[in-house]
C-alpha cells in the first residue's frame, strides 16, 4: 500500500530534507507558505536528480507544477493527456483541458477557408480572417478551435489587420488592476469573452487609455 503524508517545513531546506527522508512509495504533498520557497526547493530536487535519487511531485496547483517540475504529466480521469517539458506543456497543450490546466482561457472558434503557401486562412464567427502557419492535417472548410494565452494577446486602440497583424474588434468590460499587471476582460461581436494580460511597463495612469 502507498502511504501518504502531507508536509509543512517552515523553510526551503527544511522542506528538501523532509522529502528526502520519506520512505520509497511515499506519497508527499508539500505546502509552501511562499513561492519563493518553491523555487528554492526545486534547486535540492534538481541536485537530487543529479545524484540518481527520482522525485515525483503531484500537484493541482499550477504554479508549484511549473516552479517544481521539468517534466510535466497532466492527468486527467486517472489519463495521461500530455507529457512533456514544462515549456512545452505551457506553450504548446495538446488537448483542451491541458490547455485549461496549465491557465489558458482564451478559446477561438473559426473556418478553414483556404489552405496556401503552408498558410492556413481562418475566418472567425465575426468575419474577420487571418492567416496561420499549416500544420499539415487540416482542409478548407474544417472547423478549428485553438488557444491563445492571456499574456500573448494585446489591446490597441486601432485595427492592425492591414499591417500583417491578427486582429479583431472587441468591447472592455472590465479592468483589474494586479500591480506588476492588468487584467483586461473583452467580449467579441458575437458575445464570446476573453482575457488579456498586460505588463504595466508604465504607470498605470499613462496606460488607463481604455474606458471599462
Amino acid at each position: 500500500p502507498v502511504c501518504g503524508r502531507e508536509l509543512k517545513p517552515d523553510s526551503a531546506d527544511r522542506a528538501a530534507e523532509q522529502i528526502m527522508r520519506e520512505p520509497a512509495g511515499t506519497r508527499v504533498h508539500v505546502a509552501f507558505p511562499f513561492a519563493r520557497s518553491a523555487k528554492l526547493v526545486h534547486t535540492r530536487i534538481v541536485a537530487a536528480r543529479d545524484a540518481g535519487v527520482p522525485v515525483i511531485v503531484v500537484s493541482t496547483e499550477l504554479d508549484e507544477v511549473v516552479a517544481l517540475a521539468d517534466r510535466i504529466a497532466v492527468m486527467n480521469a486517472g489519463r495521461v493527456e500530455q507529457l512533456d517539458s514544462s515549456s512545452q506543456v505551457f506553450e504548446y497543450p495538446q488537448t483542451e483541458f491541458v490547455a485549461q490546466f496549465m491557465g489558458a482561457s482564451n478559446f477561438f472558434s473559426a473556418t478553414v477557408r483556404g489552405i496556401a503557401e503552408g498558410f492556413l486562412s481562418l475566418a472567425m464567427p465575426d468575419g474577420d480572417t487571418f492567416s496561420v502557419p499549416d500544420p499539415g492535417r487540416l482542409a478548407a472548410g474544417e472547423s478549428v478551435r485553438f488557444v491563445v494565452r492571456p499574456e500573448k494577446l494585446d489591446l490597441r486602440s486601432r485595427d492592425l489587420s492591414s499591417h500583417g497583424i491578427p486582429s479583431m474588434a472587441v468591447t472592455i468590460e472590465d479592468r483589474v488592476y494586479q500591480g506588476v499587471s492588468t487584467v483586461w476582460v473583452v467580449t467579441s461581436s458575437t458575445g464570446e469573452r476573453f482575457v488579456i494580460y498586460e505588463q504595466n511597463e508604465k504607470p498605470f495612469e499613462e496606460r488607463g487609455k481604455f474606458a471599462v
